[in-house]
């Protein structure tokens, strides 16, 4: 696309790339690959945003000559310490012609442009984010609603277990995703809890609520082989013996380390006549349980083990008893200890979200929540009978001012007593990431002064009129940031990662027809290497891949 000194670019500077490109399509569509029906639906998406585009693509590429004469001065020799990219097809001692890097990210960029995706939703998988670990109440829950929504929103729900910082990170990837429906976050009681415990900036405000779906009471279990058998003779052994009992079952000031806690406070102990160990969710802690240790957690999470008679229940923190398979298990108020509290879960979306989206999930939510929508034969309301859980649901509005109220409740509870110095303890958790944030800013402050403000040596000179291309490169990196942050959510990851590699591979001097085979390999490798892997969340895009 190279045009000689004096002559203006024409029509057919440019529209090469594009006929090699139709010629490519039109080789494949016609070859033995369009037998393959799934195969000839993609080739037609494609072709059809590819078609959508093209004009764009004219129009920018008209202001090229231009680009071309603003970025690029005239040929050079090459000198020692000085640094040279030279051009495919260019001779020796050519500086780069960066105006192909402006028309390279144009057409990476053109691909958002003109296409409107009219689709109904959903029209693609939606993400569950469950901010608990596998096999305990939460993840149950957020697995059955799961395969529920799939019946009546007819696209795949999947449910990802996104743990640690206590349950921020999971509240924190589903609350502050796209607001675009594509992602349902499972929020619980500690959300109420994050702020005043100073774990994360996230309140009740930034979820906006469909609806809850269960609420249970806090409970106590030690193992089979513990010498306690009511809830009684476990307070004799905390005032009587010196060893401390290892307590588990959530984070480190989550809400059944609060039940905990308010408990021991209002039986006159102090927060550390045990020993809290923190992990992350009931499952895990009633997995790891020894016989002289104890996990506070909810019924329903330790049915299994209950009915195997592996774990042994003192009691339950409940108003009153709950119903079968647990009405046999007292309530601390029947052993003289008057106190209670619950643990809620339900679903909410990220603030901004679309009101007709919200209410395509609220009416189908209503529909699972009634028991209307079977699978196997079964509804959602058979698995919370079955499994034991209490079935509370808020809806909408409901939900809200519930949220409120308990975010009043709950910071009163953890501002009294010592509740909050025991939660928090003595290192803040965001005091690594504030670190890590003030390094890098020390970092780019250095090399901004490097690269512009120290003097050049002998071994690296620059012509007054040479712009160099360290200033290109530096620059490069946040347009291509700024690239992937506008392109990645409408086009998907693997495209843009596709238009961006053969880019830069490209612009390195390597062969086109090499840069477009080597980044078709790469694009989708690295896809499958983070979203399976490593289970990263990226976005899917047109292809919803």
């Amino acid at each position: 696309m190279q045009q000689s000194p004096g002559r203006k670019a024409s029509a057919s500077d440019w529209a090469r790339p594009v006929r090699l490109s139709h010629t490519i399509l039109g080789r494949v569509r016609f070859s033995p690959l369009r037998k393959c029906t799934r195969f000839h639906g993609l080739f037609a998406r494609c072709r059809f945003y590819f078609d959508c585009n093209v004009m764009g693509l004219y129009n920018f590429c008209r202001l090229r000559p231009m680009i071309c004469r603003f970025s690029c001065s005239s040929s050079m020799e090459s000198s020692p310490g000085h640094l040279v990219v030279p051009r495919a097809g260019a001779p020796g001692g050519e500086r780069p012609h960066y105006g192909n890097l402006v028309v390279i990210l144009a057409m990476v960029l053109s691909l958002g442009c003109g296409c409107h995706r009219g689709a109904d939703y959903p029209n693609r998988p939606i993400t569950l984010v469950c901010p608990w670990g596998i096999g305990g109440g939460t993840d149950q829950i957020s697995r059955q609603v799961a395969i529920h929504l799939e019946q009546e929103l007819g696209q795949p729900v999947n449910v990802i277990n996104r743990t640690g910082g206590q349950g921020t990170i999971g509240h924190i990837r589903g609350l502050k995703s796209d607001a675009d429906g594509y992602t349902i976050a499972m929020i619980t009681v500690e959300l109420n809890m994050f702020h005043w415990n100073r774990l994360a900036d996230l309140t009740y405000r930034d979820a906006l609520p469909l609806a809850s779906l269960n609420e249970d009471a806090a409970a106590l279990f030690v193992h089979h082989e513990a010498p306690w058998h009511t809830l009684p003779q476990f307070v004799d052994h905390l005032r009587n013996s010196p060893d401390k009992v290892r307590v588990s079952g959530t984070s480190n000031g989550g809400i059944w380390h609060l039940a905990m806690v308010g408990w021991l406070q209002m039986a006159g102990f102090t927060p550390d006549a045990i020993t809290w160990v923190a992990s992350q969710g009931a499952a895990p802690a009633l997995s790891d349980m020894l016989p002289g240790s104890a996990v506070c957690c909810s019924l329903p999470e330790a049915r299994i083990l209950l009915k195997e008679g592996r774990v042994r229940c003192l009691g339950v923190m409940a108003e009153e008893r709950l119903g079968a398979p647990f009405d046999d298990v007292p309530t601390f108020r029947e052993q003289g200890y008057d106190w209670a509290l619950y643990g809620w879960r339900g679903l909410a979306l990220p603030v901004g979200t679309p009101p007709q989206v919200v209410e395509r999930l609220k009416a189908a939510l209503d529909r699972v929540v009634a028991g209307e929508t079977q699978v196997s034969g079964k509804t959602f309301l058979d698995f919370i009978r079955d499994a034991g859980f209490n079935l509370t649901v808020r809806r909408g509005d409901e939900f809200g001012q519930f949220l409120a109220t308990q975010d009043e409740q709950l910071g009163q509870l953890i501002s009294a007593g010592d509740f909050a110095e025991v939660a928090q303890g003595t290192i803040g958790p965001m005091l690594f990431p504030y670190l890590l944030l003030g390094m890098l800013g020390i970092s780019l402050l250095a090399m901004l002064w490097r690269t512009f403000g120290s003097e050049q040596t002998e071994l690296q000179p620059r012509p007054d009129d040479d712009v160099g291309p360290s200033l290109f490169f530096f620059l490069l990196v946040p347009l291509a940031v700024s690239a992937y942050i506008g392109l990645a959510p409408i086009a998907g990851f693997v495209l843009t990662a596709f238009a961006m590699l053969a880019g830069m591979f490209i612009l390195l001097g390597t062969r086109i027809w090499v840069s477009l085979i080597v980044a078709a390999v790469l694009s989708p490798t690295l896809y499958q290497l983070f979203a399976h892997g490593l289970r990263v969340s990226l976005p899917r895009g047109w292809l919803a891949w």
